[in-house]
């Protein structure tokens, strides 16, 4: 954020650490553009607590700014599961990516529903919600529909039926699919999702000690990321302001993926 030139636009739905507010009062006042969207409800008065010249306004759009979306200088992306307060980035098991892409940083400031880029001979895609017609539900469902050997999904919260159904699919078919879910909500909204994958037989992570499993990703076929701030639920493709991205992996980061898959299974209580 402090490396911004000449404008920054966040997208955020817990915006309370005081660092990084103060990182924005002080961006702006060095004569940068600070444009910030928040969630009312899930952050603190920004609008008293930030300079007049910061444009902050809260989301009056129905469902919730769900988004944790960074665009720096127009050409800088950062998304992901992270919240901007203190215990989601010192705390939680979150996952944020940064991309270089004019291309997609100037279509998330225009709202498009999709967008996609080739970023150093990779293919990424980005699906912003809600999305009425069905259609970034129906590319994620042939996400899943089309692996063929492997399957990682680390999950927050777990409820669309219709995500529930492929995975399920999925394993039938012989995929070897791991979900790794957080401990809290496996007991509440993601428990009868969790009763159905163990029936199915697949292999059920919960999350162990006291900070959340915030991830909202899925690892497919050891080449193919899908990740953001949306939890598979029906509200986030349907109501919420959410986001996902799509995109076929370099050969380093899948090396980073695997290990991360293991960190989780090896931290994870085994249901």
């Amino acid at each position: 954020m402090r490396s911004a030139q000449h404008s920054l636009l966040l997208y955020m739905y817990g915006l309370t650490d005081p660092e990084l507010l103060s990182t924005l009062g002080d961006v702006a006042r060095a004569g940068v553009h600070v444009d910030l969207v928040y969630d009312k409800k899930a952050s603190c008065n920004v609008k008293k607590l930030l300079p007049d010249i910061v444009h902050a306004r809260p989301f009056t759009g129905a469902g919730l700014m769900h988004q944790k979306l960074l665009i720096i200088d127009d050409q800088l992306v950062f998304l992901g599961s992270a919240n901007m307060t203190t215990p989601s980035l010192h705390m939680h098991d979150n996952f944020v990516i940064g991309l270089h892409s004019p291309c997609l940083a100037e279509a998330l400031k225009r709202g498009e529903s999709y967008a996609c880029d080739v970023i150093h001979d990779h293919f990424c895609e980005i699906w912003q919600l809600p999305d009425k017609k069905g259609l970034a539900l129906r590319r994620l469902l042939g996400v899943i529909d089309s692996a063929n050997s492997a399957l990682f999904l680390a999950m927050f919260t777990l409820t669309h039926p219709d995500l529930i159904d492929a995975l399920i699919r999925a394993h039938n078919r012989g995929v070897h699919v791991e979900v790794a879910l957080d401990f809290y909500t496996s007991l509440g909204s993601s428990k009868a999702a969790a009763e159905r994958l163990k029936q199915a037989g697949i292999f059920l992570y919960l999350s162990q000690g006291e900070s959340l499993l915030h991830h909202k990703w899925v690892y497919v076929d050891r080449r193919i990321l899908v990740a953001g701030s949306a939890n598979w639920t029906r509200f986030a493709f349907a109501k919420n302001r959410d986001l996902f991205l799509i995109m076929d992996l370099p050969e380093a980061k899948i090396a980073w993926m695997d290990a991360l898959c293991k960190t989780i299974r090896r931290e994870a209580l085994y249901e």
